[in-house]
């Protein structure tokens, strides 16, 4: 995760007084990495897998140019339950 956010930095090209600040995050359920959905069903499934219950969230913080790197603490998150007609309405 950390290696992608360095990746992103170092993508953009800008002036070397310029930093260009770049995350990447993952969420993981049932100590599972949680990819991003191929379509918008395998979106809905997701959110109502994720519905009730509590993943955690890693984002990891890169700062390109100024040599700073870091990475968040996990963060514990709880979605509420959601059904499929609503749910279907915000993918």
């Amino acid at each position: 995760m950390l290696r992608m956010a360095e990746t992103k930095a170092a993508a953009v090209e800008v002036d070397a007084d310029t930093v260009v600040l770049a995350a990447d995050t993952v969420v993981v359920l049932d100590n599972q990495i949680l990819g991003k959905p191929a379509d918008r069903e395998a979106g809905i499934r997701m959110l109502l897998a994720l519905g009730g219950r509590e993943h955690l969230v890693l984002t990891a913080v890169a700062a390109d140019s100024s040599g700073n790197v870091g990475q968040s603490d996990p963060l514990t998150v709880t979605v509420e339950n959601v059904n499929d007609a609503p749910t279907a309405n915000n993918v």
